[in-house]
């Protein structure tokens, strides 16, 4: 056995001793318990203090093993730190799930600064009320059902760990309830205002006072028009797509010429379909970004962005100039929710129309939506879909 140097002394081999840490007085202690060692401080400066308090330690140790209760906790907040770090080491290095942004996100802004005081071990009914009443007044709005079940899944993340680490155990796991109110009823587009809005778009263009404005506009045209052939989700899904991110096939016998997009987003890469309208628009794309055909620039592995202005440049402020287009062709407001339409509407106008005019199966749907048979299901049962889970 190597020997130790004066700030380290063995109580008890293999199973307790105590040491300073540079720079520090104070005594610290590490003890085993069912084989796995934990830390914590004596609180003494002095050393025969110190050894006897560490004694002290372990035996409380092993009757809270004893009694199903973690010999040693750790605050909340050192806790949900390292898991907040795990997700940053993931998203580094390219392993990690879309969401775990948003997960680092509600640790740093919310359950770190609401919860972190409290023990890990210690998490009851008043500090969970406690969370749910200062999330309203940060969000400046009550959490929804659908945020309350994300914040719950963050905080199962947290408490896995403490539990992994013996800062608690499974009876100190508090039961996590999402009471939040049920999104409503997203805002979509009917068969007339669609027609209404694609009726509309080359005049709007036309009565631009730049060029500038006449090309951005055009623009947001063409990602419109693939939006709703696609049912892609409005952002970075598209935004982001490049041409080498295309496979063209022309004619085929059985589904016509169609073109397969390779997209990023939410739930990682997917594969999204595009047929008659996707195909005129990326050939007027290419037109104006001077790329040549269709099937030329598929296969050539052209690193460019499909929707991106003749310079390169990404378009700005593109939800607010969609609003302003709806705005002055009084189609911003959905009747059905009294809600003010955005790009997502044309996610869900897509879904709809698949559902009730094309009877496209819901698990089908969702597969090519990039979404599960549940959410299609609680987004759209006003659609009745449940009718057509035999398809199943």
């Amino acid at each position: 056995m190597r020997e130790k140097n004066e700030n380290t002394h063995i109580l008890i081999e293999r199973q307790l001793r105590i040491y300073k840490r540079e720079r520090s007085a104070i005594w610290q202690c590490a003890f085993n318990v069912d084989g796995r060692w934990q830390r914590t401080s004596t609180n003494e400066r002095e050393l025969a203090k110190a050894k006897k308090t560490a004694h002290e330690i372990l035996v409380k140790a092993n009757v809270k093993k004893e009694l199903n209760i973690a010999p040693i906790t750790r605050k909340l907040k050192d806790v949900a730190t390292v898991v907040a770090k795990q997700l940053e080491k993931d998203i580094k290095n390219n392993t990690a799930k879309p969401i775990y942004k948003d997960y680092v996100s509600i640790l740093n802004n919310y359950i770190i600064p609401i919860l972190g005081k409290y023990n890990v071990n210690n998490i009851g009914r008043e500090a969970l009320d406690e969370y749910e009443t200062k999330l309203a007044k940060k969000m400046r709005k009550p959490a929804t059902y659908s945020t309350q079940l994300t914040h719950n899944a963050v905080l199962n993340m947290v408490f896995d760990e403490a539990v992994l680490q013996r800062f608690m155990t499974e009876l100190d796991r508090p039961k996590l309830i999402a009471k939040g109110k049920v999104s409503e009823r997203r805002p979509a587009f009917d068969l007339d205002e669609i027609r209404a809005l694609r009726d509309s778009f080359d005049a709007w263009i036309k009565r631009a006072t730049t060029d500038t404005s006449s090309k951005l506009r055009t623009l947001l045209r063409e990602y419109v028009y693939v939006l709703l052939d696609t049912g892609a989700r409005p952002g970075k899904e598209l935004l982001n797509l490049r041409w080498k991110q295309i496979r063209y096939t022309h004619h085929d016998k059985e589904n016509g010429s169609h073109v397969e997009m390779t997209v990023s987003g939410k739930t990682g890469k997917r594969k999204i379909i595009g047929w008659s309208e996707t195909i005129e628009v990326l050939k007027r794309q290419l037109k104006e970004q001077g790329l040549g055909g269709i099937e030329e620039a598929t296969e050539s592995n052209n690193n460019g962005y499909v929707f991106r202005m003749a310079d390169g440049k990404e378009p700005q402020s593109f939800q607010k100039l969609f609003e302003t287009f709806l705005k002055q062709h009084n189609l911003l407001i959905d009747p059905n929710t009294e809600q003010k339409r955005v790009f997502y509407s044309l996610r869900h106008t897509y879904a709809t129309f698949k559902l009730t005019y094309d009877k496209t199966p819901v698990y089908t749907l969702a597969e090519h939506m990039g979404t599960s048979v549940a959410m299609i299901e609680k987004h759209y049962g006003h659609l009745k879909v449940k009718e057509a889970l035999p398809q199943l």
